[in-house]
């Protein structure tokens, strides 16, 4: 995770996106607002923003569902 650029869109049950970003940069990565071409990861939960997906797309950047997200939460946690 250290080094590692993600971007966070839509909600996630059972943690903030504040908290998750929080975790992901004490764990060493960055977060962006809006992905681009140094974006590693998006983190995609319920109802993403639109301009962000088409952007993670228009890339072909690795997405992370909720459940993804949920089980890194936890590596993190742990």
């Amino acid at each position: 995770m250290k080094d590692k650029f993600f971007v966070i869109t839509g909600t996630f049950k059972g943690v903030d996106s504040n908290d998750l970003k929080t975790k992901i940069e004490q764990a060493g990565g960055k977060v962006n607002s809006m992905p681009s071409s140094k974006t590693d990861y998006v983190l995609v939960g319920n109802n993403p923003g639109g301009a962000k997906l088409k952007k993670a797309n228009k890339f072909n950047l690795p997405q992370f569902t909720e459940a993804e997200v949920l089980a890194l939460v936890e590596t993190l946690d742990g």
